[in-house]
């Protein structure tokens, strides 16, 4: 998955900003030398790197997400005007993450159970809005319904 819009900072100064596909691309006046990168997004979360570049190195590590915003809004069927509302009563969110089938995880993979992160809960707002932070992986999210 590629990260769009995603700002690139160099030693705590903006210097790009991710295109559609992720791609940026950064000059560097001061070299050889090293720097911190960081990337920034209201969606992602990204560890910051620290990266030695001198006039042979064309490209740097790809910066990977570490986690994801997961954001929601619960709206109700009105069962008379049959419309859909924002829910503005408090509900109960979970979030669980699940065994991965795309990289062979399953429920009965040895381990599995230790390496995935337990239950999560939260609550909407007053608009019927919710966020998690989770780890990259597989996730299910249900609403408790009263």
């Amino acid at each position: 998955m590629n990260a769009r819009n995603v700002t690139i900072r160099v030693d705590g100064e903006d210097k790009a900003v991710t295109d559609k596909d992720g791609v940026y691309y950064l000059t560097f006046d001061n070299l050889p030398g090293t720097f911190k990168i960081e990337a920034l997004n209201e969606k992602f979360h990204f560890e910051p790197i620290s990266v030695r570049i001198d006039e042979n190195l064309r490209q740097i590590p790809d910066i990977v997400a570490k986690s994801v915003f997961i954001c929601g809004r619960v709206s109700m069927l009105d069962p008379v005007e049959l419309k859909y509302a924002i829910s503005t009563e408090q509900r109960e969110i979970y979030m669980e993450q699940q065994p991965n089938p795309r990289i062979g995880e399953t429920w009965e993979t040895p381990g599995i159970r230790e390496k995935l992160l337990p239950k999560r809960t939260t609550t909407t707002n007053a608009d019927g809005k919710f966020c998690f932070s989770a780890n990259l992986g597989l996730w299910k999210v249900w609403i408790q319904l009263s």
